[in-house]
C-alpha cells in the first residue's frame, strides 16, 4: 500500500502530463481559429492569381462593405465549415489545372441575397420588376458585387458553332440590352442557358 507521500510523488507527473495535454489542445484549437479567419480575408484569396481580378471587381463594388464568406459561405457552423474543406480542394485546383480568372465558377443562390434583401420583396413595384424570388441574381446585378468582367454562358456554343465568350458582365452588357421583354426574361432566367444561348441566336437577339 502507497503512502501518502509515495502517492502524491506518482500523481505529480500524471498531472504534469495532463497540462501538458491541455496546452497542446489549446494551442492547436488557437492556431485552426486563426488559419480559417486568415483564409478568410480577401487578401488571402487575392493571393490566387485566378482570383485577384474577383476581388479587385469585389471592392469597386456596391458590395465592398460585405465580406466574402458572408456570400459565398455555407449557412451556420456545418456549411461554414464544409465551404473550408471545399477550398482544400480549390488549393488543389489552383496548384494542378493553373485555372484563369474566366474559369471561375463561383455562383451564389438566391437565397444568401434575401438574407439581407429579403424585405424589398415587400415593396409591389420591387416584385413586379423582377422575375422570382428564386431567379438567379447575379443574371441581372452582378456588378452589384463583382465589377469586373466574366463571361454570360462560359463555353456554350450557340446554333452556329460560335462561343459567346465576347459576352461579358463588366462590358456595359446589361440584359435588357438582349431580353427587352420581362416575360421573356423570366422564362430566359427558368430555362437550361445553352436552349436559351441557341434561342437568342436564332432570333438574332431578340429573345
Amino acid at each position: 500500500m502507497l503512502t501518502e507521500s509515495e502517492s502524491s510523488v506518482t500523481e505529480r507527473p500524471s498531472r504534469r502530463k495532463l497540462y501538458i495535454w491541455a496546452g497542446v489542445l489549446v494551442a492547436l484549437v488557437v492556431v485552426m481559429v486563426g488559419v480559417l479567419e486568415v483564409t478568410s480575408t480577401p487578401a488571402f484569396c487575392r493571393s490566387c492569381h485566378e482570383v485577384e481580378p474577383s476581388v479587385v471587381g469585389w471592392e469597386e463594388s456596391a458590395h465592398a462593405d460585405v465580406s466574402c464568406l458572408k456570400c459565398h459561405a455555407g449557412d451556420g457552423v456545418i456549411g461554414y465549415l464544409q465551404t473550408k474543406i471545399g477550398g482544400l480542394r480549390e488549393v488543389v485546383v489552383h496548384v494542378s489545372d493553373k485555372p484563369e480568372n474566366e474559369d471561375l465558377m463561383g455562383e451564389v443562390e438566391a437565397k444568401k441575397c434575401l438574407n439581407c434583401h429579403e424585405d424589398e420583396w415587400d415593396d409591389e413595384t420591387f416584385m413586379a420588376e423582377h422575375p422570382s424570388k428564386d431567379a438567379p441574381c447575379a443574371a441581372c446585378h452582378r456588378e452589384s458585387f463583382h465589377t469586373n468582367a466574366r463571361p454570360v454562358y462560359p463555353e456554350l456554343e450557340v446554333a452556329d458553332g460560335e462561343e459567346l465568350l465576347e459576352l461579358a458582365y463588366g462590358d456595359d452588357l446589361t440584359c435588357a440590352q438582349c431580353h427587352t421583354d420581362r416575360g421573356l426574361l423570366k422564362a430566359d432566367l427558368e430555362a437550361d442557358p445553352k436552349v436559351v444561348a441557341e434561342a437568342s441566336d436564332a432570333s438574332e437577339g431578340e429573345g
